[in-house]
């Protein structure tokens, strides 16, 4: 009944506002006016008590409204209720976590803030590595430990600490065993915790110094910053020169794995910032050293995570251990600076001298690519060349294994810098032909981990599939001829990138492809036989561009082949008259297709490409163009006279 008599005098109200509009508009206005705001008001008290059950303003309704609805509401919050009650045992468990990893988080707090004297800290660092491994959500309370809210800096620093450690280490006047168990501690610490982050050991979010207080926690990667120290930086710089392998080994596995997470920040920085401007010509590298160099300082505004990558990539600078370069210049400056946040300005294009028509727009996946592949670069170099004489213990294994795995599932080199990608075909002849170089044992731990030396080159030539430098691309192969230097059998190779197969050992088991185009090269793959442009006739020795004039393709004629050249469609001959051939005879292009016999030697095993029908095989002549010597002067002079 009450309901209806509000109802009737609502009614009633509409109606008299409807009749004002039939008689007088400014009178029918103000009524509205008047019943628009008495209505809102005396729904607001009916309403009122269901928000506030201690107001003392209420209708005849606002005691009948609750009763109405509570059935609507039981049965709108049975479902979620029920679930509720399933999930609950889950709930409280993960609200345990956090309340156990709050507590350890300040009690390891306390523990570092009271704590004096360095070895105090020595112990304490050292134990990092175990306890990441040992106990729940251990990865969130180490992490948060150096994160500092502290407005006055009382709260002690643990990179700090890493950082003066490493520092150090510099002093090579220290006793050697010494100088490995500090960098194994320090910075092992660091990559164990890092690679911990990176594989999603903890949520994104950071309670700083253990707090409970939520609106204190940050991602990640704002605290990230605090962690790398300038001393751990700069430190890190250097010892990846050092001479002992084992010191060398844990600076550039812990430096690779602080490029992976600077590179994922720039590329975030560089998707709200745009992209990259630089001079025409420039590649990734060239960019990091001129942002290094003293020259450029006033000419480029200062980055974090650019100066971050200079540290970990480019090696130390060249003057006196106290200097500094410009990178370790603005980190420090970071770090000194409370409350400094670093900006990610990336405004190249005053290093140009010319306009913006000659400058180059590096975007986030050509920064990204090129930064993996040459810190993957550097890594494969330094395991081919400087961990020969290094005990392959379980440790060493394990952080080569699992720094190698962070950095190749990040890298393609797909858009990177040229530079980056003719040295990575540096290292693949590293890493698939170690016998190419002087020394026998240059191989990954001296050859003595076989199954670690397999894992890297199979991962290795899945990324060489990515490369996009015009001599391994998908529709060029590679022969391998062994016509400038003496070779074993093994070493003979044909590299065919379209199918992945890095490094396959292809013998007479395997034949040619008819009509596919190759590049046929020297032994060491930097110059092949190239159709010269001056004359489209002269055939010379010339560095691999990846040109149609160096590549042929091989056309079956008879038992022997004939090479066509990709370019002019005119084939590899002989300048002499047919029959004639004789010592030095020059090699050049022909309109006849001339016949050559590519077979292997049954003494050396090597290809060789002969004239058909005769023992004259081709190699280098004194003016770098292509003549045909006998097979016993290939296998003597020539090979005693070098590239003569």
């Amino acid at each position: 009944m009450p309901a209806l008599l509000h109802l009737a005098l609502f009614l009633f109200l509409a109606g008299l506002v409807e009749f004002f509009f039939q008689t007088h508009i400014v009178v029918a206005y103000v009524t509205l006016a008047a019943v628009v705001v008495v209505s809102t008001a005396y729904g607001a008290l009916t309403l009122m008590p269901l928000v506030i059950t201690s107001t003392p303003y209420q209708t005849p309704l606002s005691l009948r409204l609750p009763r109405t609805f509570e059935p609507l509401k039981l049965r709108l919050q049975r479902r979620p209720w029920m679930k509720q009650q399933r999930d609950r045992p889950f709930q409280y468990a993960e609200a345990m976590e956090k309340i156990s990893a709050l507590r350890q988080s300040r009690a390891l707090q306390w523990l570092l803030d009271r704590m004096r004297g360095a070895e105090s800290f020595d112990r304490f660092v050292e134990g990092i590595e175990p306890f990441l491994g040992a106990a729940e959500q251990s990865t969130r309370i180490v992490f948060q430990l150096n994160v500092n809210t502290d407005p006055e800096g009382r709260r002690r620093c643990l990179s700090a600490h890493i950082g003066h450690r490493l520092h150090l280490c510099l002093d090579t006047s220290i006793a050697i065993d010494t100088r490995r168990s500090q960098v194994k501690s320090m910075a092992g610490a660091l990559w164990s915790l890092l690679i911990r982050v990176h594989a999603g050991d903890m949520d994104n979010d950071i309670a700083p110094g253990g707090t409970d207080d939520t609106s204190e926690w940050r991602p990640v990667s704002q605290h990230l910053q605090q962690w790398l120290h300038p001393y751990i930086l700069r430190s890190l710089r250097r010892l990846r020169q050092d001479p002992d392998p084992f010191i060398s080994l844990y600076s550039i596995c812990t430096s690779i794995v602080i490029l992976v997470h600077t590179a994922r920040l720039l590329a975030t920085a560089m998707l709200q910032k745009g992209d990259i401007t630089v001079p025409h010509g420039w590649g990734f590298i060239q960019l990091l050293e001129a942002y290094d160099s003293g020259v450029t300082y006033e000419a480029v505004e200062m980055s974090f995570e650019l100066d971050v990558l200079v540290e970990c990539l480019l090696g130390p600078p060249r003057d006196e251990m106290g200097q500094r370069s410009r990178a370790e210049e603005n980190l420090s400056r970071f770090s000194n600076a409370r409350g400094f946040v670093p900006k990610s300005s990336f405004d190249f294009s005053a290093l140009g001298s010319s306009p913006s028509k000659d400058v180059e727009h590096l975007d986030t996946k050509a920064v990204s690519n090129s930064c993996h592949l040459a810190a993957l670069c550097a890594f494969l170099e330094h395991l081919t060349t400087k961990t020969r004489d290094l005990h392959p213990t379980p440790t060493v294994i394990d952080l080569i294994q699992r720094t190698f795995r962070l950095l190749a599932v990040n890298t393609s080199a797909e858009n990177s810098d040229r530079t980056i990608q003719r040295s990575f075909n540096t290292n693949l002849e590293r890493v698939f032909h170690s016998h190419y170089y002087a020394d026998p044992r240059a191989e990954i731990l001296g050859g003595r981990a076989t199954f670690l030396h397999e894992e890297i080159r199979g991962i290795t030539a899945l990324i060489s599939k990515t490369l996009d430098h015009p001599v391994w691309s998908r529709n060029a192969g590679i022969v391998a001829f062994g016509i400038t230097s003496y070779v074993r059998a093994d070493e003979l190779v044909l590299l065919d990138s379209g199918s992945g197969r890095m490094g396959d050992v292809v013998f007479d088991g395997k034949p040619l492809i008819p009509s596919a185009e190759y590049t046929i090269c020297t032994a060491d793959r930097y110059d092949g036989l190239d159709l010269s442009g001056s004359d489209n006739t002269s055939v010379l020795i010339f560095a691999l561009h990846g040109g149609h004039n160096q590549k042929w393709q091989l056309l079956q004629n008879g038992q022997y082949w004939s090479l066509r050249n990709a370019q002019t469609g005119t084939f590899l001959g002989i300048e002499s008259d047919l029959g004639s051939i004789c010592d030095s005879t020059a090699v050049c292009a022909s309109n006849e297709a001339i016949a050559w016999d590519i077979r292997i030697e049954p003494d050396t095993s090597q290809y060789c490409l002969y004239y058909a029908g005769t023992e004259y095989a081709i190699a280098r002549g004194s003016d770098n163009k292509v003549r045909s010597y006998p097979f016993t002067r290939l296998g003597q002079r020539f090979y005693a006279k070098g590239t003569g």
